[in-house]
């Protein structure tokens, strides 16, 4: 399965929130990071500038979670993903 990240498309929510434009084999997928995975990381005060430079950091991290779900579960018939605190634990985040 072929994963990637479409350029530019982070996309901060409130509260800290972030939508991801991905496409898997050809489909486009919304993924959510949960605020609450972006504070386990960042603190509960995190900025939206502050997220997004986080994904960025951790971008081939986070597209092996992504990788990993998708391959478990299929590409969502809704197409959008929910990404928590508990799947980023399986891979070592900065």
């Amino acid at each position: 399965m072929n994963i990637f990240f479409r350029a530019g498309d982070i996309s901060p929510k409130p509260d800290c929130a972030l939508e991801l434009g991905v496409v898997a084999d050809g489909h486009a997928v919304r993924v959510e990071l949960e605020r609450s995975a972006i504070q386990h990381y960042l603190g509960s005060d995190c900025r939206d500038e502050d997220a997004v430079e986080f994904v960025r950091r951790n971008r081939k991290p986070i597209e092996r979670v992504i990788h990993a779900h998708l391959i478990a579960h299929g590409v969502p018939v809704n197409r959008h993903l929910v990404i928590t605190a508990n799947d980023l634990r399986a891979v070592q985040l900065v």
